[in-house]
């Protein structure tokens, strides 16, 4: 790892233009790396692969319990039959 050191010592010397153009032809060789590895076809992923593509880009605008699970567990865990 001392070869990571060095480019990064290296790169602290550079003009910050010059960071900048290095990162962005990095980010754009991992793009191009990462755009060569072969993903998992939905056939292979089995039944639930078209869900699993799906799986966390959802958003609701309505609350429920997970959101305000503290609220929810005060309540449940207070003891009100005492009152």
């Amino acid at each position: 790892m001392r070869s990571v050191e060095d480019i990064i010592e290296r790169a602290k010397l550079l003009s910050s233009k010059d960071r900048r153009r290095v990162l962005n032809a990095l980010k754009r060789r991992a793009k191009r790396a990462n755009a060569s590895v072969p993903r998992r076809s939905r056939a292979s992923a089995g039944l639930y692969g078209p869900l699993l593509t799906l799986a966390g880009t959802a958003h609701v605008d309505a609350t429920d319990i997970a959101s305000d699970k503290y609220r929810y567990f005060a309540a449940a865990y207070s003891d009100i039959r005492d009152k």
